[in-house]
Protein backbone atom coordinates (compact mmCIF):
# COMPACT_ATOMS: atom_id res chain seq x y z
CA UNK A 1 0.00 0.00 0.00
CA UNK A 2 1.42 3.30 -0.75
CA UNK A 3 2.09 6.39 1.65
CA UNK A 4 -1.11 8.70 1.33
CA UNK A 5 -0.65 12.60 1.69
CA UNK A 6 -3.08 12.11 4.99
CA UNK A 7 -0.26 9.72 6.26
CA UNK A 8 2.88 11.97 6.43
CA UNK A 9 0.72 15.01 7.51
CA UNK A 10 0.75 12.67 10.53
CA UNK A 11 4.51 13.12 10.59
CA UNK A 12 6.40 14.81 13.02
CA UNK A 13 7.95 17.43 10.60
CA UNK A 14 4.68 18.14 9.39
CA UNK A 15 2.48 18.25 12.55
CA UNK A 16 2.05 22.23 12.71
CA UNK A 17 1.29 22.44 8.59
CA UNK A 18 -1.48 23.69 7.77
CA UNK A 19 -3.96 22.04 4.68
CA UNK A 20 -5.90 25.51 3.51
CA UNK A 21 -6.95 23.94 0.43
CA UNK A 22 -7.17 21.08 -2.36
CA UNK A 23 -8.50 19.02 0.36
CA UNK A 24 -10.08 15.68 -1.47
CA UNK A 25 -5.91 15.41 -2.27
CA UNK A 26 -5.23 13.80 1.29
CA UNK A 27 -6.37 10.77 -0.49
CA UNK A 28 -3.88 10.51 -2.99
CA UNK A 29 -0.89 8.39 -2.81
CA UNK A 30 2.62 10.34 -2.34
CA UNK A 31 5.75 8.68 -4.09
CA UNK A 32 8.51 11.44 -3.97
CA UNK A 33 9.16 14.90 -2.67
CA UNK A 34 10.90 17.98 -4.50
CA UNK A 35 11.81 21.61 -4.02
CA UNK A 36 10.24 24.17 -6.62
CA UNK A 37 12.90 26.58 -6.62
CA UNK A 38 11.64 28.82 -9.53
CA UNK A 39 7.98 28.68 -9.93
CA UNK A 40 7.36 31.43 -12.53
CA UNK A 41 5.35 29.79 -15.31
CA UNK A 42 7.16 30.26 -18.56
CA UNK A 43 8.19 28.48 -21.44
CA UNK A 44 11.51 27.20 -19.85
CA UNK A 45 9.33 25.67 -17.01
CA UNK A 46 7.35 24.39 -19.70
CA UNK A 47 10.08 22.86 -21.33
CA UNK A 48 11.30 21.06 -17.76
CA UNK A 49 7.92 19.76 -17.46
CA UNK A 50 7.81 18.48 -20.88
CA UNK A 51 11.66 16.76 -21.00
CA UNK A 52 10.87 15.35 -17.36
CA UNK A 53 7.31 14.09 -19.04
CA UNK A 54 5.59 12.28 -15.98
CA UNK A 55 6.81 14.01 -12.54
CA UNK A 56 3.43 13.41 -10.96
CA UNK A 57 2.74 12.53 -7.44
CA UNK A 58 5.30 14.66 -5.67
CA UNK A 59 4.82 17.06 -2.77
CA UNK A 60 6.59 19.89 -3.75
CA UNK A 61 7.99 22.71 -1.26
CA UNK A 62 8.20 25.74 -2.56
CA UNK A 63 8.27 29.87 -1.31
CA UNK A 64 7.58 30.95 -4.32
CA UNK A 65 10.35 33.70 -3.72
CA UNK A 66 10.00 34.55 -7.54
CA UNK A 67 6.44 35.20 -7.41
CA UNK A 68 5.51 36.41 -4.18
CA UNK A 69 3.74 39.36 -5.21
CA UNK A 70 2.13 37.85 -8.55
CA UNK A 71 -1.07 36.65 -7.47
CA UNK A 72 -2.23 35.39 -11.39
CA UNK A 73 1.47 33.39 -11.54
CA UNK A 74 0.69 31.70 -8.48
CA UNK A 75 -2.49 30.53 -9.94
CA UNK A 76 -0.74 29.46 -12.89
CA UNK A 77 1.76 27.08 -11.36
CA UNK A 78 -0.89 25.47 -9.07
CA UNK A 79 -2.51 24.76 -12.10
CA UNK A 80 0.38 23.24 -14.04
CA UNK A 81 1.71 21.55 -11.21
CA UNK A 82 -2.51 20.20 -10.92
CA UNK A 83 -1.96 19.23 -14.80
CA UNK A 84 1.53 17.58 -14.21
CA UNK A 85 0.05 15.18 -11.15
CA UNK A 86 1.49 16.89 -8.35
CA UNK A 87 -0.56 15.72 -5.55
CA UNK A 88 0.61 19.08 -3.40
CA UNK A 89 2.49 22.07 -2.69
CA UNK A 90 3.73 23.22 0.73
CA UNK A 91 4.30 26.97 0.95
CA UNK A 92 6.78 27.62 3.63
CA UNK A 93 7.11 31.26 5.01
CA UNK A 94 3.56 32.68 4.66
CA UNK A 95 4.08 36.53 5.82
CA UNK A 96 7.20 36.76 5.21
CA UNK A 97 7.77 35.90 1.59
CA UNK A 98 4.35 35.58 0.54
CA UNK A 99 2.79 38.19 2.71
CA UNK A 100 -0.79 36.26 2.88
CA UNK A 101 -2.96 33.83 0.24
CA UNK A 102 -5.13 35.39 -1.91
CA UNK A 103 -8.70 33.92 -2.52
CA UNK A 104 -8.33 33.20 -6.19
CA UNK A 105 -4.82 30.81 -5.47
CA UNK A 106 -7.39 28.90 -2.87
CA UNK A 107 -9.63 28.51 -5.48
CA UNK A 108 -8.00 27.58 -7.99
CA UNK A 109 -6.34 24.71 -5.73
CA UNK A 110 -10.08 23.36 -4.92
CA UNK A 111 -10.76 23.64 -8.21
CA UNK A 112 -7.93 21.49 -9.70
CA UNK A 113 -7.43 18.78 -6.90
CA UNK A 114 -4.10 19.84 -5.40
CA UNK A 115 -3.48 20.35 -1.88
CA UNK A 116 -1.99 23.51 -0.72
CA UNK A 117 -0.16 23.41 2.48
CA UNK A 118 0.76 26.25 4.79
CA UNK A 119 3.75 25.67 7.17
CA UNK A 120 2.88 27.97 10.30
CA UNK A 121 2.89 31.48 9.03
CA UNK A 122 5.69 34.24 10.16
CA UNK A 123 8.22 31.80 10.91
CA UNK A 124 11.38 31.66 9.20
CA UNK A 125 12.82 28.57 11.08
CA UNK A 126 11.35 25.93 9.35
CA UNK A 127 13.96 24.10 7.02
CA UNK A 128 12.82 21.95 3.91
CA UNK A 129 15.63 19.36 4.62
CA UNK A 130 13.27 18.59 7.62
CA UNK A 131 10.31 17.57 5.24
CA UNK A 132 12.56 16.02 2.56
CA UNK A 133 14.40 13.31 4.44
CA UNK A 134 11.32 11.92 6.62
CA UNK A 135 9.05 11.99 3.84
CA UNK A 136 11.18 9.96 1.56
CA UNK A 137 11.90 7.52 4.87
CA UNK A 138 8.53 6.66 4.73
CA UNK A 139 8.18 6.32 1.29
CA UNK A 140 11.25 4.26 1.07
CA UNK A 141 9.54 1.94 4.31
CA UNK A 142 6.71 1.76 2.71
CA UNK A 143 8.05 0.02 -0.76
CA UNK A 144 10.73 -1.87 1.40
CA UNK A 145 7.81 -3.69 3.37
CA UNK A 146 5.78 -3.83 0.56
CA UNK A 147 6.72 -6.29 -2.11
CA UNK A 148 3.12 -5.78 -3.95
CA UNK A 149 3.35 -2.79 -6.76
CA UNK A 150 1.21 -3.30 -9.37
CA UNK A 151 -1.87 -2.35 -7.32
CA UNK A 152 -0.43 0.77 -6.12
CA UNK A 153 0.09 2.30 -9.36
CA UNK A 154 -2.82 1.29 -11.27
CA UNK A 155 -4.52 2.99 -8.22
CA UNK A 156 -2.11 5.89 -8.86
CA UNK A 157 -3.02 6.00 -12.36
CA UNK A 158 -6.83 5.88 -12.10
CA UNK A 159 -6.18 9.09 -9.89
CA UNK A 160 -4.25 11.04 -12.25
CA UNK A 161 -5.81 13.86 -14.44
CA UNK A 162 -7.09 11.91 -18.06
CA UNK A 163 -4.29 13.47 -19.62
CA UNK A 164 -1.08 12.02 -17.80
CA UNK A 165 -3.13 8.28 -18.26
CA UNK A 166 -0.76 7.33 -20.95
CA UNK A 167 1.66 4.17 -21.44
CA UNK A 168 4.53 7.03 -20.92
CA UNK A 169 3.25 7.84 -18.02
CA UNK A 170 2.70 4.34 -16.35
CA UNK A 171 6.48 3.02 -17.47
CA UNK A 172 7.63 6.31 -15.97
CA UNK A 173 5.86 5.42 -13.00
CA UNK A 174 7.83 1.78 -13.21
CA UNK A 175 11.30 3.67 -14.02
CA UNK A 176 10.77 5.34 -10.42
CA UNK A 177 9.66 2.83 -8.57
CA UNK A 178 12.38 -0.07 -10.00
CA UNK A 179 14.76 2.33 -11.31
CA UNK A 180 14.81 0.31 -14.16
CA UNK A 181 14.54 1.10 -17.99
CA UNK A 182 11.95 0.27 -20.39
CA UNK A 183 11.48 -0.13 -24.17
CA UNK A 184 8.00 -0.93 -25.84
CA UNK A 185 7.84 -1.92 -29.14
CA UNK A 186 5.79 -3.16 -32.21
CA UNK A 187 5.67 -7.12 -33.88
CA UNK A 188 8.32 -5.07 -36.45
CA UNK A 189 10.51 -3.87 -33.22
CA UNK A 190 9.58 -0.34 -34.23
CA UNK A 191 9.72 1.86 -31.40
CA UNK A 192 6.80 3.02 -29.41
CA UNK A 193 7.79 4.10 -26.00
CA UNK A 194 10.91 4.34 -24.03
CA UNK A 195 12.19 5.39 -20.59
CA UNK A 196 15.63 5.25 -19.36
CA UNK A 197 16.84 5.31 -15.57
CA UNK A 198 18.59 7.75 -14.92
CA UNK A 199 16.07 10.15 -16.94
CA UNK A 200 19.49 11.35 -19.04
CA UNK A 201 20.22 8.02 -20.64
CA UNK A 202 17.45 7.79 -23.10
CA UNK A 203 19.25 8.49 -25.90
CA UNK A 204 21.89 5.65 -25.18
CA UNK A 205 18.80 3.29 -24.62
CA UNK A 206 16.96 4.22 -27.82
CA UNK A 207 20.57 3.99 -30.03
CA UNK A 208 20.88 0.86 -28.90
CA UNK A 209 18.06 -0.59 -29.86
CA UNK A 210 18.45 0.92 -32.94
CA UNK A 211 21.74 -0.46 -33.49
CA UNK A 212 21.02 -4.31 -31.65
CA UNK A 213 23.99 -3.07 -29.76
CA UNK A 214 23.55 -3.78 -26.06
CA UNK A 215 25.91 -3.50 -23.48
CA UNK A 216 27.25 -7.02 -22.14
CA UNK A 217 26.71 -5.45 -18.52
CA UNK A 218 23.01 -4.33 -18.87
CA UNK A 219 20.31 -7.16 -18.01
CA UNK A 220 17.75 -7.51 -20.42
CA UNK A 221 14.18 -9.68 -20.23
CA UNK A 222 12.00 -9.25 -23.43
CA UNK A 223 8.05 -9.91 -22.08
CA UNK A 224 5.43 -10.29 -24.71
CA UNK A 225 2.20 -7.67 -24.20
CA UNK A 226 -1.02 -9.01 -25.92
CA UNK A 227 -4.09 -6.48 -26.19
CA UNK A 228 -7.98 -6.98 -26.65
CA UNK A 229 -7.45 -5.23 -29.70
CA UNK A 230 -5.06 -5.30 -32.06
CA UNK A 231 -1.63 -6.77 -32.44
CA UNK A 232 0.77 -8.14 -29.27
CA UNK A 233 3.63 -5.79 -28.35
CA UNK A 234 6.66 -6.50 -27.04
CA UNK A 235 8.20 -5.27 -23.80
CA UNK A 236 11.83 -4.84 -22.75
CA UNK A 237 12.86 -4.91 -18.63
CA UNK A 238 16.36 -3.75 -18.60
CA UNK A 239 18.59 -3.10 -15.87
CA UNK A 240 22.05 -1.20 -16.46
CA UNK A 241 23.76 -1.68 -13.22
CA UNK A 242 23.70 -5.25 -13.82
CA UNK A 243 21.02 -6.10 -11.25
CA UNK A 244 18.34 -8.55 -11.51
CA UNK A 245 14.92 -7.99 -11.12
CA UNK A 246 13.51 -11.51 -9.41
CA UNK A 247 10.82 -13.60 -11.23
CA UNK A 248 7.92 -11.88 -9.25
CA UNK A 249 9.06 -8.64 -10.06
CA UNK A 250 8.64 -9.31 -13.41
CA UNK A 251 5.70 -11.00 -13.11
CA UNK A 252 4.16 -7.70 -11.50
CA UNK A 253 5.23 -5.40 -14.46
CA UNK A 254 3.75 -7.97 -17.06
CA UNK A 255 0.63 -7.66 -14.99
CA UNK A 256 0.34 -3.82 -14.42
CA UNK A 257 0.88 -3.23 -18.25
CA UNK A 258 -1.34 -5.86 -19.62
CA UNK A 259 -4.14 -4.25 -17.08
CA UNK A 260 -3.16 -0.94 -18.49
CA UNK A 261 -2.92 -1.71 -22.25
CA UNK A 262 -6.50 -3.50 -21.93
CA UNK A 263 -8.23 -1.07 -19.76
CA UNK A 264 -7.07 2.78 -20.50
CA UNK A 265 -5.19 2.09 -23.94
CA UNK A 266 -6.19 -0.86 -26.17
CA UNK A 267 -5.21 0.38 -29.49
CA UNK A 268 -1.81 1.62 -27.84
CA UNK A 269 0.55 0.52 -31.18
CA UNK A 270 -2.39 2.37 -33.38
CA UNK A 271 -0.88 5.50 -34.54
CA UNK A 272 -2.60 8.59 -32.64
CA UNK A 273 -1.54 12.17 -34.61
CA UNK A 274 -0.54 13.37 -31.14
CA UNK A 275 1.94 11.40 -30.50
CA UNK A 276 3.56 12.32 -33.45
CA UNK A 277 3.67 15.73 -32.55
CA UNK A 278 4.82 15.50 -29.12
CA UNK A 279 7.66 13.31 -30.54
CA UNK A 280 8.42 16.21 -32.84
CA UNK A 281 8.58 19.19 -30.07
CA UNK A 282 10.50 17.08 -27.65
CA UNK A 283 13.14 16.39 -30.32
CA UNK A 284 13.34 13.26 -30.60
CA UNK A 285 14.05 12.36 -33.87
CA UNK A 286 14.91 8.35 -33.51
CA UNK A 287 11.53 7.70 -32.50
CA UNK A 288 10.18 10.27 -35.12
CA UNK A 289 11.44 8.39 -37.94
CA UNK A 290 10.48 4.96 -36.45
CA UNK A 291 6.75 6.16 -36.26
CA UNK A 292 7.01 7.51 -39.62
CA UNK A 293 8.55 4.43 -41.25
CA UNK A 294 5.23 2.57 -39.15
CA UNK A 295 2.75 5.10 -40.45
CA UNK A 296 3.94 5.51 -43.51
CA UNK A 297 4.70 9.17 -43.11
CA UNK A 298 7.50 11.36 -44.60
CA UNK A 299 8.43 12.55 -42.06
CA UNK A 300 11.46 14.74 -44.16
CA UNK A 301 8.15 16.12 -46.16
CA UNK A 302 6.62 17.48 -42.79
CA UNK A 303 8.74 21.44 -43.31
CA UNK A 304 6.36 23.76 -42.05
CA UNK A 305 5.09 24.08 -38.11
CA UNK A 306 1.38 25.91 -37.62
CA UNK A 307 0.57 26.92 -33.94
CA UNK A 308 -2.90 28.41 -32.94
CA UNK A 309 -3.19 30.06 -29.44
CA UNK A 310 -6.89 29.81 -28.77
CA UNK A 311 -8.53 33.20 -27.44
CA UNK A 312 -11.74 32.81 -27.10
CA UNK A 313 -12.98 30.24 -23.90
CA UNK A 314 -16.25 30.22 -25.65
CA UNK A 315 -14.78 27.11 -28.29
CA UNK A 316 -13.72 23.76 -26.79
CA UNK A 317 -10.29 22.39 -27.40
CA UNK A 318 -12.17 20.00 -29.93
CA UNK A 319 -13.76 22.27 -31.60
CA UNK A 320 -10.05 24.18 -32.50
CA UNK A 321 -8.41 21.26 -33.05
CA UNK A 322 -11.38 20.17 -35.68
CA UNK A 323 -11.54 23.42 -37.25
CA UNK A 324 -8.09 23.83 -37.39
CA UNK A 325 -7.26 20.57 -39.17
CA UNK A 326 -10.16 20.46 -41.77
CA UNK A 327 -8.68 24.43 -43.09
CA UNK A 328 -5.46 22.70 -43.13
CA UNK A 329 -6.57 19.44 -44.91
CA UNK A 330 -8.06 21.90 -47.65
CA UNK A 331 -4.66 23.40 -47.78
CA UNK A 332 -2.16 20.78 -47.93
CA UNK A 333 -1.56 17.46 -49.53
CA UNK A 334 0.10 16.29 -46.12
CA UNK A 335 -1.10 17.26 -42.71
CA UNK A 336 -0.72 15.95 -39.02
CA UNK A 337 -2.73 18.27 -36.33
CA UNK A 338 -3.49 17.65 -32.78
CA UNK A 339 -4.06 19.67 -29.60
CA UNK A 340 -0.20 20.14 -27.07
CA UNK A 341 -0.02 22.00 -24.00
CA UNK A 342 -3.20 23.44 -24.75
CA UNK A 343 -2.69 25.23 -28.13
CA UNK A 344 -3.23 23.24 -31.52
CA UNK A 345 0.21 22.34 -33.10
CA UNK A 346 0.13 21.12 -37.03
CA UNK A 347 2.73 20.03 -39.52
CA UNK A 348 2.43 20.25 -43.46
CA UNK A 349 4.69 19.37 -45.91
CA UNK A 350 4.89 23.30 -46.88
CA UNK A 351 3.91 23.20 -50.46
CA UNK A 352 0.37 25.10 -49.99
CA UNK A 353 -2.63 24.55 -52.38
CA UNK A 354 -3.65 28.15 -51.78
CA UNK A 355 -2.66 31.07 -49.83
CA UNK A 356 -1.43 31.69 -46.39
CA UNK A 357 -3.85 34.60 -45.80
CA UNK A 358 -6.84 33.28 -47.12
CA UNK A 359 -5.96 30.33 -44.15
CA UNK A 360 -5.93 32.68 -41.55
CA UNK A 361 -9.26 34.29 -42.73
CA UNK A 362 -11.19 30.63 -42.55
CA UNK A 363 -9.65 30.51 -39.05
CA UNK A 364 -10.92 34.05 -38.18
CA UNK A 365 -14.20 32.89 -36.75
CA UNK A 366 -11.88 30.72 -34.25
CA UNK A 367 -10.28 34.23 -32.51
CA UNK A 368 -7.15 32.34 -31.79
CA UNK A 369 -3.62 34.07 -32.48
CA UNK A 370 -2.02 31.49 -35.48
CA UNK A 371 1.91 31.28 -36.23
CA UNK A 372 3.16 29.80 -39.50
CA UNK A 373 6.55 28.86 -39.28
CA UNK A 374 8.47 27.74 -42.72
CA UNK A 375 11.57 25.48 -43.62
CA UNK A 376 11.86 23.40 -40.43
CA UNK A 377 14.28 21.19 -41.37
CA UNK A 378 14.77 19.30 -37.94
CA UNK A 379 13.60 18.48 -34.87
CA UNK A 380 16.15 20.74 -33.12
CA UNK A 381 14.97 23.70 -35.34
CA UNK A 382 11.41 23.02 -34.35
CA UNK A 383 11.41 22.73 -30.96
CA UNK A 384 13.33 26.21 -30.43
CA UNK A 385 10.73 28.24 -32.87
CA UNK A 386 7.90 26.68 -31.09
CA UNK A 387 9.58 27.82 -27.61
CA UNK A 388 10.37 31.11 -29.33
CA UNK A 389 6.51 31.81 -30.34
CA UNK A 390 5.68 31.16 -26.51
CA UNK A 391 8.11 33.67 -25.76
CA UNK A 392 7.35 35.81 -28.05
CA UNK A 393 3.49 36.08 -28.88
CA UNK A 394 2.30 38.69 -26.50
CA UNK A 395 5.01 40.56 -28.16
CA UNK A 396 4.28 40.12 -31.70
CA UNK A 397 0.77 41.47 -31.14
CA UNK A 398 1.64 44.84 -29.33
CA UNK A 399 3.36 44.84 -32.81
CA UNK A 400 1.17 43.96 -35.42
CA UNK A 401 -1.93 44.13 -33.65
CA UNK A 402 -3.90 43.77 -37.08
CA UNK A 403 -2.03 40.58 -38.46
CA UNK A 404 -3.88 37.44 -38.25
CA UNK A 405 -0.82 35.33 -39.20
CA UNK A 406 2.48 35.46 -37.86
CA UNK A 407 5.32 34.28 -39.42
CA UNK A 408 8.88 33.56 -38.80
CA UNK A 409 10.02 36.90 -39.60
CA UNK A 410 7.63 38.74 -36.92
CA UNK A 411 8.34 36.13 -34.72
CA UNK A 412 12.31 37.25 -34.96
CA UNK A 413 11.91 40.88 -34.93
CA UNK A 414 9.51 40.74 -32.03
CA UNK A 415 11.97 37.97 -30.28
CA UNK A 416 15.40 41.09 -31.05
CA UNK A 417 12.53 43.84 -29.96
CA UNK A 418 12.18 41.98 -26.63
CA UNK A 419 16.27 41.13 -26.22
CA UNK A 420 16.61 44.81 -27.26
CA UNK A 421 14.43 45.92 -24.13
CA UNK A 422 16.02 43.13 -21.59
CA UNK A 423 19.19 45.04 -22.12
CA UNK A 424 18.48 47.67 -20.17
CA UNK A 425 17.71 51.41 -20.77
CA UNK A 426 20.68 52.25 -22.74
CA UNK A 427 20.28 50.00 -25.26
CA UNK A 428 16.40 50.91 -25.25
CA UNK A 429 17.80 54.53 -25.76
CA UNK A 430 20.12 54.23 -28.47
CA UNK A 431 17.71 51.77 -30.54
CA UNK A 432 15.07 54.93 -30.37
CA UNK A 433 17.21 57.30 -31.06
CA UNK A 434 16.64 57.68 -34.27
CA UNK A 435 12.41 58.69 -34.01
CA UNK A 436 14.20 61.96 -32.43
CA UNK A 437 13.09 63.59 -35.33
CA UNK A 438 9.30 63.14 -34.57
CA UNK A 439 9.53 63.36 -30.80
CA UNK A 440 7.34 66.42 -31.01
CA UNK A 441 4.93 65.46 -33.36
CA UNK A 442 2.40 62.19 -31.97
CA UNK A 443 0.64 62.81 -35.51
CA UNK A 444 3.45 61.95 -38.40
CA UNK A 445 5.16 59.19 -35.01
CA UNK A 446 1.52 57.65 -35.88
CA UNK A 447 1.88 57.70 -39.21
CA UNK A 448 5.32 56.39 -39.06
CA UNK A 449 4.05 53.65 -37.47
CA UNK A 450 1.20 52.65 -39.39
CA UNK A 451 3.05 52.91 -42.55
CA UNK A 452 6.31 50.33 -41.54
CA UNK A 453 4.70 48.45 -39.27
CA UNK A 454 0.67 47.26 -40.30
CA UNK A 455 0.84 48.50 -44.03
CA UNK A 456 4.59 47.52 -45.45
CA UNK A 457 5.24 51.17 -46.86
CA UNK A 458 1.95 51.02 -48.39
CA UNK A 459 0.24 55.05 -49.01
CA UNK A 460 -3.18 53.35 -50.21
CA UNK A 461 -3.56 50.72 -46.89
CA UNK A 462 -2.44 53.55 -44.55
CA UNK A 463 -4.77 56.02 -45.80
CA UNK A 464 -7.55 53.34 -45.16
CA UNK A 465 -6.06 52.41 -41.87
CA UNK A 466 -6.20 56.01 -40.49
CA UNK A 467 -8.98 57.03 -42.18
CA UNK A 468 -7.66 59.68 -43.84
CA UNK A 469 -7.74 60.74 -47.67
CA UNK A 470 -4.82 59.41 -49.81
CA UNK A 471 -3.05 63.11 -50.50
CA UNK A 472 -3.15 63.48 -46.84
CA UNK A 473 -1.12 60.55 -46.05
CA UNK A 474 1.33 61.60 -49.13
CA UNK A 475 1.75 65.17 -47.51
CA UNK A 476 2.44 62.90 -44.31
CA UNK A 477 4.97 60.99 -45.87
CA UNK A 478 6.39 63.72 -47.45
CA UNK A 479 6.93 65.75 -44.28
CA UNK A 480 8.34 62.29 -42.80
CA UNK A 481 11.33 62.73 -45.40
CA UNK A 482 11.83 65.87 -44.93
CA UNK A 483 11.78 65.62 -41.16
CA UNK A 484 14.37 62.39 -41.50
CA UNK A 485 15.99 64.26 -45.02
CA UNK A 486 15.96 60.86 -46.27
CA UNK A 487 12.60 58.40 -47.79
CA UNK A 488 11.56 56.51 -44.46
CA UNK A 489 10.31 54.22 -46.52
CA UNK A 490 13.97 53.16 -47.92
CA UNK A 491 16.72 50.73 -46.77
CA UNK A 492 18.51 50.95 -44.66
CA UNK A 493 16.77 54.40 -42.74
CA UNK A 494 13.41 51.80 -42.97
CA UNK A 495 14.46 49.24 -40.85
CA UNK A 496 16.10 51.30 -38.46
CA UNK A 497 12.96 52.65 -37.96
CA UNK A 498 10.30 49.74 -38.40
CA UNK A 499 12.80 48.21 -35.02
CA UNK A 500 12.54 51.27 -32.96
CA UNK A 501 8.99 51.95 -33.70
CA UNK A 502 8.62 47.65 -32.21
CA UNK A 503 10.23 48.69 -29.01
CA UNK A 504 8.27 51.36 -28.85
CA UNK A 505 5.07 49.55 -29.01
CA UNK A 506 6.36 46.90 -26.74
CA UNK A 507 7.12 49.48 -24.17
CA UNK A 508 3.60 50.50 -24.84
CA UNK A 509 1.98 47.78 -24.11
Amino acid sequence: MSVMLSQLLELPCLKDATVVAGHEALARPVTSVSVLEYAEPTALLDEFFEKNRFIGSEIALTCWYNIRSDVEAQCNILEALANYGEVAVILYYLGIIVQELDQRVLDVANANGIALIVMPEGNISYRYSEVITPVMEAIIKDRTEQSLFSGDLLNQVTRLPEHLRTMDTLLSMLRDRLHTSFILTDQNNTLLNAVAYPLAAEPILVKALDTHRFPPEWKKNKRRITASKGPAMFLYVITTDGTVLSQEELRQIDEVVQLFVNIWNPQHNQFISEEMIRTILRDEPIKMRRLGELFHIDVAALQEMWVLIPENKGFTEELYRNRFAEVLKENYKLCICDSYEKQIVAFTDGACLGERDAIAQDLAELKGTVFSIQHTLTTTEVRLSYLTIQETKEACHSIFPDKRLYTAQDVAFAKDCLECIEQGQLSIETKLHCLRPTRQDAESLRTLAVLLLDCQGSIAKTAHKLNLHTNSVKYRVQKLNTLFGSEITAFPLNSFLAFALGVRRILES
